[in-house]
């Protein structure tokens, strides 16, 4: 559960990573005034590495961020999971119980759920200009049994580099084979991007019909805020 310790810790991290990541993204926010004050689900895409990193900054709030459950086998990685109070869950199977306790737990004290519901699907595809990739069901299902609202969230790149992404063996014996990051040709490294937020979305209605109304929304943003024209780095 998170404590008033790993908040603390969160901030602190955030505090001292700002001023490094604005030195190199140009980081703009809109729509932050669609930020709810209590519980709710920050749904957002998924394109690079970076990614939790830049919406943490642009957030002024703790997220609690729902992590891939692999990540924990990394040293750095599994201290820091334990320090700022991220979820784990499976991504290959059925999410386990205690998973999915933990995060309404995190909901029912009213702070942020941070989910990227694509999971690694949109990375993993090395197409970056592509369309977003197919959601898992879980952040719908949470907001329905939390009775919280969702915030469809896009990071919209303005300007881009691919460049190549090389896991050192050490730290792909870790993660694993059922997660071959090597399959990965590419990762976005952003020069300039915008964090967009939409109006909330409470769960009046079913999964299906949740997920398609996120999804609508996160489309329109994407087709409104997309800017990047992206070269290919070494």
């Amino acid at each position: 559960m998170t404590s008033v310790s790993q908040q603390r810790f969160y901030h602190a991290c955030r505090w001292l990573l700002a001023p490094w990541l604005r030195r190199r993204i140009n980081l703009e926010v809109i729509g932050l005034e669609h930020l709810p004050t209590g519980a709710g689900i920050l749904v957002c895409n998924h394109r690079s590495n970076i990614d939790p990193s830049i919406v943490s900054v642009a957030i002024p709030r703790y997220i609690s961020w729902v992590t891939a459950a692999y990540m924990q086998e990394l040293p750095i990685t599994h201290w820091l999971i334990q320090r700022t109070g991220m979820v784990l869950m499976e991504v290959d199977g059925p999410v386990k119980p205690s998973s999915f306790k933990q995060a309404l737990g995190v909901l029912s004290r009213g702070a942020l759920l941070g989910i990227f519901p694509e999971g690694e699907r949109y990375i993993f595809q090395n197409d970056f200009a592509a369309p977003l990739a197919d959601f898992h069901r879980g952040f719908a299902v949470l907001a329905l049994k939390a009775q919280v609202p969702i915030v469809p969230m896009m990071i919209c790149p303005q300007q881009e580099q691919l460049t190549r992404l090389t896991i050192p063996p050490k730290l792909q014996s870790h993660i694993g084979q059922s997660h071959d990051l090597t399959l990965i040709q590419h990762i976005p490294q952003y020069q300039a991007v915008n964090v967009v937020l939409d109006k909330p979305i409470f769960p009046t209605s079913g999964v299906r019909e949740l997920m398609t109304t996120t999804r609508q929304a996160m489309d329109t943003l994407q087709q409104q805020h997309w800017g990047t024209r992206h070269g290919i780095g070494a």
